[in-house]
């Protein structure tokens, strides 16, 4: 089951880098995503960024590797590419 939810929050990420429009970057290190139910908050710290999201707050809290959510994944296709 735990596959199968990382799978979708990675496909949900791809479909949330290709529309761009849901970025908004608000300083070198923080950027606003709109996701399908909220706004969400992403800083940048140590080479990675973080998510306020409950999936991504799940994943810290449990100390799982690889750490990101579907916002992760589109802030860094979107902006690293």
């Amino acid at each position: 089951m735990y596959y199968s939810t990382m799978y979708d929050e990675r496909i949900q990420g791809f479909h949330y880098a290709s529309e761009p429009d849901r970025l908004q970057q608000v300083s070198e290190d923080r950027v606003r995503f709109t996701g399908r139910h909220s706004i969400h908050t992403l800083t940048h710290t140590d080479e990675h960024w973080q998510c306020d999201c409950a999936s991504y707050q799940r994943r810290d809290a449990a100390h799982c590797e690889p750490l990101f959510c579907a916002h992760v994944i589109a802030v860094e296709r979107l902006l690293h590419n």
